[in-house]
């Protein structure tokens, strides 16, 4: 295990080694990423894609995951399918390689403590791992690769089940590290994080998060929605129907209180499945508009009580969520003189704050004993420059020292922004009957519209990629049905 003991007699080494590379990759996450956001935000969706290869070509191994979902956003929305399945692949790949090393992680951490935790590899977000199988599922389902789709989907299913272990197994690391952490005697985390103005200003930090509203079960209500539209209308059989009759059951009861206008068309759904109805021809339309929050950081000073009870204060990066409004909101669909508005099916702003506030104590222990173990290395470096220069030249050593050090504390003072940016802000959903002239509008808040000529069949799934409200947008038909019936 790394002590605090052992980072102080080691401390020369560490500090220079740690300078060394921050100087290599002396660019944040947020730095390398500006101009894709930018792009991605202006909804250039080819400018966007093109970026994107190139920051998967040249990221550091540990951004390797999320580099590539942003990869296989990007190709997604500017159509180019087959590219886009392979990112998003690969960073399956790499995730379920992470996930075969997880009795690793905990010495991973550790071992991070003399540089940031941005220096450790990205692991999927329980909602990251749903979101990227929802994608596979529907860019599957767009190359007519309906087995595989149907793979894909049961994935994204086994994921939000396994969301919920995920998140124990979080609570039960950062109970490790605590543990880990507590044996070392030169620290204690919990005098720290007990200090009146250091929990006053993490309350100041963190306090909006409560006008988030928290995601029950993991749910995230659009991935439920894809699988029961594929379900509902590429049946194989009646156990298909009733995967289906359950997801929509789980979206009825989701939108019963805030959305009593999607309710009532997933209960009309609900009937036809129970009646055995077929489901007449339609056209569904999922619109993903907007984009989550993205993560900046916050300087908090705080007190590090070490070694031989002095207690220096040193600056320590916290994370902080940073939400993108949207200057309009609200899309609608027009089929022709019919007008149809979307319903909200989630806002990804309450995901990705319900897995923050989550995680937000594993954070805080982790950046607390990644500041004191740094502390004390300085100290230790000041130290032994000292002793080693001699009486007479004790004081210059020292402050030699002093400037070496505050040098690798400040190129070390980084938060982990590293997030997945091409997510949505929201999701929306409207559905409407076949429309008899083969048009379909697709018209956002701001004004912004665009029609489409609707390939033909009986049942068809219109995704929209809207980051900008002002368009253009990014769309993309898939046939569920073809108008002879449902295809095998």
């Amino acid at each position: 295990m790394i002590t605090l003991t052992a980072s102080i007699a080691s401390s020369k080494h560490l500090i220079c080694g740690a300078l060394v590379l921050a100087l290599a990759s002396c660019n944040s996450y947020n730095d390398r990423t500006k101009r894709f956001a930018s792009q991605w935000e202006r909804a250039d969706f080819q400018g966007s894609a093109v970026e994107a290869c190139e920051l998967a070509e040249k990221s550091p191994s540990r951004d390797r995951v999320v580099s590539q979902l942003e990869k296989g956003a990007a190709l997604h929305a500017a159509g180019r399918l087959d590219e886009a399945l392979t990112a998003y692949d690969q960073a399956d790949a790499f995730a379920k390689e992470q996930d075969q090393q997880a009795d690793v992680r905990v010495g991973e951490i550790l071992s991070g403590t003399m540089t940031n935790l941005s220096y450790l590899p990205y692991r999927l977000r329980w909602y990251d791992r749903i979101m990227m199988h929802n994608s596979k599922a529907l860019i599957l389902m767009e190359m007519g690769r309906w087995d595989d789709a149907r793979a894909e989907l049961r994935a994204t299913e086994f994921a939000q089940q396994d969301a919920q272990r995920q998140s124990q197994s979080e609570v039960a690391e950062r109970e490790e590290i605590e543990t880990k952490a507590s044996q070392d005697k030169t620290y204690k985390s919990e005098k720290t994080l007990n200090d009146p103005g250091v929990k006053n200003k993490l309350d100041q930090t963190y306090g909006d998060l409560e006008h988030y509203k928290a995601i029950k079960d993991f749910d995230n209500p659009a991935a439920v929605l894809v699988n029961a539209i594929y379900f509902l209308h590429r049946p194989a059989d009646s156990s298909d129907l009733d995967r289906s009759r359950a997801s929509l059951r789980r979206l009825a009861a989701m939108c019963a209180k805030h959305q009593p206008d999607l309710k009532k068309t997933i209960d009309a759904m609900l009937q036809r499945i129970d009646t055995k109805q077929a489901e007449p021809p339609c056209v569904h339309v999922i619109v993903e508009t907007g984009r989550a929050p993205s993560r900046d950081q916050i300087r908090i000073d705080l007190p590090v009580f070490i070694v031989d009870g002095t207690v220096p204060y040193v600056g320590a990066a916290f994370p902080t969520l940073v939400p993108h409004p949207l200057s309009s909101s609200g899309f609608s669909v027009r089929a022709g003189n019919q007008d149809a508005g979307t319903a909200s099916l989630v806002n990804v702003d309450d995901i990705v704050a319900t897995h923050f506030s989550q995680e937000l104590p594993m954070v805080i222990t982790r950046t607390l004993i990644s500041t004191a173990a740094k502390a004390a290395a300085t100290w230790g470096a000041k130290k032994a420059a000292k002793a080693a220069a001699g009486k007479d030249n004790a004081v210059w050593a020292g402050l030699a020292a002093d400037v070496i050090g505050a040098g690798y504390q400040i190129a070390m003072n980084e938060a982990d922004r590293r997030t997945w940016l091409t997510l949505p802000r929201e999701v929306l959903y409207a559905r409407m009957p076949m429309p008899e002239d083969g048009r379909l509008g697709i018209r956002s808040g701001s004004g912004a519209t665009e029609y489409i000529d609707l390939k033909s069949g009986r049942g068809l799934l219109i995704l929209v990629k809207a980051p900008s409200p002002a368009g253009p947008f990014s769309i993309h038909q898939i046939v569920l049905e073809a108008k002879q019936g449902n295809p095998k």
